[in-house]
């Protein structure tokens, strides 16, 4: 039986519904014939599906408005040109850095976390400092036929200011590039003798720039794009021509000749700040695990007031007996007494503090339980200070800024009724934070400086029920820093006890979706 004809509106919906699913599917009927779009319409609903958008009927869509159905086509539009891409991604990624290069491909969205996406943004944003772009991809296609490191996913993550998710090997291929005048063999003499990708990059850097072993650890500088990190290139490239480390400009601290002998065996997991600690740290009888709970600690970051931190380490080593787990609670304390007043007012990135109540503190004669004493009694201070105790501005309206790694939740089925909801939450608000330290009871609030400051962010793993007679109960169970260079530098549970159990497997969880490392020692050997 032959078909009624088409109202002037079904048509033009019928149209439309091929004309998006065509863009979508490049197999569909011939829009001529009134069911043809049949196919289409299917396409075009399970599209809408997978954006989370409710798929009109066919009584809808002969309401919508010229506008509404123009605003569709240029989604499937936009849709089909990231398919367009994707497909140049998959068989040709050096063509997509190409175009990104000559900025004929615009970015992928900054949430999307494939490695050659995260390229092609690189390339794009690199395209008008680049001298040569052509003589860059050639240098990528000759690297890409004889290693195969270049498209996968960064080994080195988590190093200072730098989010460690947004570091790829194309950075380190840029760099090398700048420096090819430093170059000391060519490029295509170059054979890697393993299928490792990092072995693989670090025969690279040791083929075109080394005459002499450089130590593995501080292959990372390459990864890194904080300011000045350059300097610690330039040392790379010093200790590679034969020259002593020591010798080498722009470094954080001066290092003695046992310390530079000590630092060629720094772990390599190291950045190049700590592997100067670790080295420094070497003839101070340190144990391992108080060596690396010390460089865990805030001080880590600091390479101020050498001298007394060196009696600090002297105290430790004396006093072998102390948790590793107390030492980051004892560095707190002494930056609240000798180097850090209260603060009194906050303005932007400006933090106005009080002096220090005791700036000549000194470790001189101190004993290990009456400082573990002191340390428990600030704290207990710290979680009862008065919310709007101070001069000034009053100190509990801060806010922070997003760190912008993503959350984690886990359900719990606890019975047939209740589950707990295990979920971290960042802290953006300086009264959270104050409330987070009074109930975990610990001093998680002495960080809003560091925080404010970007240096790091604080999260909270919590649980909150549903179901049951206590629903919407909420507890505390983990509180956690993380530092601008993507590192879980610190995670206490109540009273400052190590994580375990759930909490421990759930840090490590939320610590591999955002591609963070764990600081040694936040963890205990049986969690």
């Amino acid at each position: 039986m032959a078909r009624a004809p088409l109202s002037p509106q079904q048509q033009r919906v019928a149209e439309h519904i091929h004309t998006v699913a065509s863009l979508l599917r490049r197999d569909l009927a011939d829009p001529d014939e009134y069911y043809a779009f049949d196919g289409g319409w299917s396409v075009y609903r399970n599209w809408m599906a997978a954006q989370g958008r409710p798929a009109p009927t066919m009584v809808d869509m002969l309401g919508f408005s010229d506008a509404q159905l123009r605003y569709e086509l240029d989604r499937a539009r936009s849709h089909a040109a990231d398919q367009d891409r994707s497909n140049l991604l998959r068989h040709a990624p050096l063509e997509l850095l190409r175009h990104a290069a000559q900025r004929r491909t615009r970015p992928f969205p900054a949430r999307d976390g494939d490695v050659l996406k995260r390229m092609a943004r690189r390339m794009h944003a690199a395209a008008t400092s680049l001298d040569d772009v052509e003589g860059l991809l050639d240098m990528l296609a000759r690297i890409d036929r004889r290693g195969k490191f270049l498209f996968t996913d960064p080994l080195v993550q988590g190093v200072p200011g730098e989010q460690a998710r947004s570091v790829t090997y194309l950075d380190p291929m840029i760099r090398l590039y700048h420096r090819r005048g430093q170059w000391h063999r060519p490029l295509d003499d170059w054979r890697p003798r393993s299928h490792n990708r990092t072995r693989q990059f670090a025969s690279l850097l040791r083929h075109l720039l080394a005459d002499y072993d450089v130590p593995p650890f501080m292959d990372a500088v390459w990864f890194r794009n904080d300011k000045g990190s350059a300097r610690y290139r330039d040392a790379w490239v010093h200790v590679a021509r034969g020259k002593n480390i020591r010798t080498a400009k722009g470094l954080p601290m001066a290092l003695s000749k046992r310390s530079a002998h000590a630092l060629l065996d720094a772990p390599e997991e190291l950045s190049m700040e700590l592997a100067m600690k670790w080295a420094h740290l070497q003839g101070f009888g340190l144990t391992d695990r108080t060596l690396a709970a010390l460089l865990a600690s805030r001080w880590g970051k600091d390479f101020e007031d050498t001298e007394f931190w060196d009696s600090v380490a002297r105290f430790l080593a004396a006093n072998p007996l102390i948790a590793p787990d107390r030492i980051g609670p004892i560095v707190d304390y002494i930056y609240a007494q000798k180097f850090e007043g209260p603060v009194l007012l906050v303005d932007g990135d400006e933090v106005l503090r009080d002096d220090a109540p005791h700036p000549g503190f000194s470790m001189r004669g101190r004993n290990a339980a009456a400082l573990l004493e002191q340390v428990e009694a600030w704290h207990g201070e710290l979680a009862g200070t008065d919310r709007r105790k101070g001069k000034g501005k009053a100190v509990m309206d801060a806010e922070f800024a997003r760190s912008g790694y993503r959350s984690l939740s886990d359900p719990e089925r606890l019975n047939a009724d209740e589950t707990l909801h295990w979920r971290f939450v960042e802290i953006l608000h300086e009264a959270e934070l104050h409330e987070e330290g009074r109930r975990m009871r610990h001093c998680i609030y002495s960080y809003k400086a560091a925080i404010q400051a970007g240096r790091c962010s604080v999260w909270s793993l919590q649980t909150v029920r549903t179901g049951g007679p206590h629903a919407g109960e909420i507890k505390r169970k983990l509180t956690i820093e993380v530092t601008v260079s993507g590192r879980i530098d610190e995670a206490r549970a109540k009273a400052n006890r190590l994580p375990t159990g759930r909490s421990a497997r759930l840090l490590r969880d939320w610590a591999a979706l955002n591609r963070l490392t764990i600081a040694p020692f936040v963890l205990s050997e049986d969690s």
